[in-house]
């Protein structure tokens, strides 16, 4: 058959067409190939042809804007549903303000995107204000912190920032100037006593009433040791403590009282002190009467009945025996005013303040009214706790020790503890949850009971 075929081919087609016929064929079998290779390109290649060198398709203004909206819409609807829910700046990238953020970001020129941007910052930087109303300094700086993170620079938030940093100094100051005053740091050391903390305070915030009342407290606390060192007999020292007073309130009243206190009674120590070495002397001459030192002798001798000379022989006896009793009153209140670290307690020392002008007539003003400081060892206490010892500390070999501050009610009940400082705080929670155990006799204050506050330094040893 093939041969047939063969001859039949050839017998019609002369040799030069079935050449030609067959170029053309192979001619059309690679333009095929080449389509369908074509083909196959352009269906895999992007919409705008730019990877085979074709021209992009250009998009419609309006379509573009159209896609916008479309995409601020998805966010809008995102940011309502999570600020209904409460979701206004937590978890990160799922709140209210990253997707009013985002909304506007995709589309600027929504109003309704920015209206709602804005209306949710507002309400994070109200609910920091109100966390700094409340002393919530963490709080108030996390609401400001996110603004700032997703707008970049806002003054609002700027603002609370700044407060909080200033408000939390303040609030560290304050703790620090109880816990000096308790321990009766007033003036010294250098950099770590109440008069330097309340200055740092008005450094930080110059209206602040309580660092203006804690300076003013200081200034009557050095008048009151004033008043104890006259008792004591020690007048230097008197002197010392009023001059003190007067550098840290010029204006304080009572200061020129003070002084005059001082100087009557040294001045009748003095005379006392002269009297009585004159009738050690006239003992020692047997005279029955001394003999003024400043004084000549008298050149003639006085004769005295019986009973004149018993009558002196009584008076000498009296004025020997109140010398006596005011040596021994001076014993007894005797201190150490330089080292003393809980030398008398607030209440004993403005005791002092008010009696001791009133010994030549003098009264002094009122008193700021002061929060009441006593140390834990002028307080009685009816049942004290021993913190536990936490697990962490014993497997560790660890030792440590907290100092709190604590409020005792008008029942004797603690309230208001808090951590002044610790070595580790690991202690911090157990001393804690012991010292609201503690009770203590209610502290009277002319028979009635008043809330006072103190401190205690817990020591943790394996």
């Amino acid at each position: 058959v093939s041969d047939v075929t063969e001859t039949t081919f050839n017998s019609d087609i002369e040799p030069e067409t079935q050449t030609s016929l067959l170029h053309s064929f192979a001619i059309a079998r690679v333009l095929v190939i080449a389509g369908v290779a074509l083909s196959v390109m352009l269906l895999s290649s992007p919409k705008d042809g730019s990877e085979i060198g074709l021209p992009a398709v250009p998009v419609p203004a309006w379509l573009n804007e159209q896609e916008n909206t479309q995409g601020s819409l998805s966010w809008l609807d995102l940011a309502e549903k999570a600020f209904t829910s409460g979701r206004i700046i937590e978890p990160v990238d799922d709140n209210a303000l990253y997707y009013y953020h985002q909304a506007v970001t995709v589309n600027a020129a929504d109003t309704r995107a920015s209206s709602g941007l804005e209306r949710v910052t507002n309400y994070v930087i109200g609910e920091a204000e109100n966390s700094i109303y409340r002393g919530e300094w963490s709080q108030a700086r996390q609401s400001a912190q996110s603004v700032i993170a997703m707008l970049g620079s806002h003054a609002e938030a700027e603002s609370v920032l700044d407060r909080v940093n200033r408000f939390e100094q303040v609030a560290a100051y304050s703790e620090s100037a109880v816990n000096q005053i308790a321990t009766d740091r007033l003036l010294s050391p250098l950099g770590d006593n109440a008069l330097n903390s309340y200055e740092q305070i008005l450094i930080l915030d110059p209206s602040n009433t309580g660092a203006k009342n804690g300076i003013q407290m200081i200034a009557q606390r050095l008048l009151a040791k004033s008043q104890s060192a006259v008792v004591a007999g020690n007048y230097a020292a008197s002197t010392r403590y009023i001059d003190q007073a007067r550098k840290v309130a010029p204006n304080l009243a009572g200061l020129d009282e003070a002084a005059q206190v001082t100087g009557e009674f040294e001045k009748i120590s003095q005379e006392r002190a002269a009297d009585i070495e004159s009738q050690s002397i006239g003992s020692e001459l047997g005279l029955a009467t001394p003999i003024p030192l400043e004084a000549e002798p008298p050149l003639e001798v006085q004769t005295f009945s019986e009973a004149e000379i018993l009558s002196i022989e009584e008076a000498a006896a009296s004025r020997a025996a109140a010398d006596q009793v005011l040596v021994e009153a001076a014993k007894a209140a005797e201190v150490d005013v330089e080292e003393a670290i809980l030398e008398e307690s607030i209440a004993q020392e403005a005791a002092a303040t008010e009696d001791a002008p009133a010994l030549v007539g003098a009264a002094s003003s009122p008193a700021v009214p002061v929060e009441l400081v006593l140390g834990v060892s002028n307080l009685r206490v009816v049942r004290n706790v021993t913190p536990t010892y936490p697990q962490k500390a014993v497997d560790s070999f660890r030792e440590g020790w907290v100092e709190m501050n604590f409020r005792v009610a008008e029942n004797g009940d603690v309230i208001d503890p808090e951590v002044v400082r610790s070595s580790d705080a690991v202690f911090e929670k157990p001393a804690l949850s012991a010292i609201k155990k503690w009770r203590f006799e209610p502290h009277l204050e002319g028979g009635v009971p008043v809330t006072v506050r103190s401190g205690v330094r817990f020591k943790f040893e394996p």
